[in-house]
């Protein structure tokens, strides 16, 4: 690949693509050449749409003219993105990556509008095919330097996870079915006398409002705050329960500012007899661990949890068996019991899937209803929870 052999020549350290200059760099040079080939696309169609008087070249050579925008976008949004953080932006300006990207996928849905319009207008009003070898040559040649954007964008973005390449690619991939698009129907007129280009540029201008809704609607979702990966939380899940001293985990979070600017914050459980030095020891040693595994930037609060207390461990698994009658998706921790004279009170925090039908109070209700019918003289507290990452 043309990008990778380039990167061994003008990028220091080209494999660490986690390293934010190196990742900035990978994302100027493809923006680069996506620049160069949109120029060189251009002059070639404006020269010989010029030579042959073929408008249909020379307005083909204005769209490569205005595809120059979405890689100057993607050029800015690189060098945006790599910004330091501020006052103003304490968590760094990496999500100008996703604006970028809306920015292209709006480019997308304006080609498909535009195609769809003329489509609409060929089929109502169909008009001669005629064919031009010449332009027939710098369509295919149109094809292949358009497929070959898509597959260095669409690699790159991938090596890089740059949301911004991916909508790039499905831009470069548009355009080269728009263009097949065109030579098909051209040949087919020519060969058999059918008008298909009418039909053919409705099917493809929707083929093309299809992509950039996807582009729109998954960067939407990035800058609203999307739900981590479930290949992400049973990672970190994994990760922070191999360590001995972690006895459980829970309300784990993840807040996604833009790639390579992740962070999370998370409940561990420990010993409540663990020396508070020994505890704040294992907690930094899980962040910076994750840290340089997975370059996340991890929060831990403690939780201490008292281990043997007998009366405890009974209500414990009591409640457990009840709240597993209602649902084996319910998940229980931050159990605590406190004594009194009168009665024991329970604590215990209750989360529960997003989608469970039954309202919070609904919930706790009935939970109630079952624990005092199992321990009348017991007092439970129950906070409900909803929504946590690791569930």
């Amino acid at each position: 690949m043309l990008v990778q052999r380039l990167a061994k020549l003008l990028i220091q350290n080209h494999e660490q693509v986690e390293d934010p200059l190196v990742r900035k760099n990978y994302g100027s040079l493809m923006s680069g050449l996506g620049i160069a080939s949109n120029i060189l696309l251009a002059a070639i169609k404006f020269v010989a749409g010029s030579i042959a008087g073929s408008i249909a070249i020379t307005s083909d050579a204005w769209n490569n003219a205005t595809d120059m925008v979405a890689s100057l976008i993607s050029l800015l949004s690189f060098k945006l993105s790599a910004k330091p953080p501020d006052k103003k932006h304490p968590f760094g300006h990496a999500r100008f990556e996703y604006l970028a990207s809306s920015v292209v996928a709006l480019i997308i849905l304006l080609v498909a509008w535009e195609l769809l319009k003329t489509s609409v207008n060929r089929i109502i009003k169909p008009r001669p095919i005629t064919m031009d070898w010449l332009v027939a040559v710098i369509l295919v040649f149109s094809v292949f330097l358009k497929l070959w954007q898509w597959n260095s964008y669409r690699r790159t973005g991938e090596m890089i996870d740059s949301q911004v390449f991916r909508a790039t690619a499905t831009d470069s991939l548009a355009d080269a079915v728009t263009t097949s698009s065109v030579l098909l129907t051209t040949l087919i007129a020519h060969f058999t006398g059918l008008r298909l280009d009418g039909w053919i540029g409705l099917l493809v201008s929707l083929f093309i409002f299809y992509s950039g809704f996807i582009i729109l609607r998954d960067t939407a979702t990035s800058l609203l705050g999307a739900a981590p990966p479930q290949e992400l939380v049973l990672e970190l899940e994994d990760m922070i329960l191999s360590y001995p001293d972690v006895l459980g985990m829970h309300d784990l979070l993840v807040h996604d500012y833009g790639p390579g600017k992740t962070f999370a914050s998370v409940h561990v459980e420990v010993d409540a007899t663990m020396p508070s030095l020994a505890s704040h020891e294992l907690i930094d040693r899980i962040e910076r661990d994750i840290l340089y595994q997975q370059g996340i930037h991890l929060i831990i609060h403690i939780d201490p949890i008292i281990i043997d207390d007998p009366e405890l461990a009974a209500y414990k698994e009591k409640i457990s068996s009840l709240i597993h009658t209602m649902s084996d998706r319910f998940k229980l921790h931050d159990v605590r019991l406190m004594r009194s004279k009168e009665r024991a009170s329970l604590f215990f925090d209750l989360v529960i899937p997003d989608d469970y039908p039954l309202e919070d109070d609904e919930i706790k209700q009935v939970l109630l209803r079952r624990i005092f019918d199992a321990e009348p003289d017991l007092n439970p507290l129950i906070t409900i929870e909803r929504g946590s990452s690791y569930q």
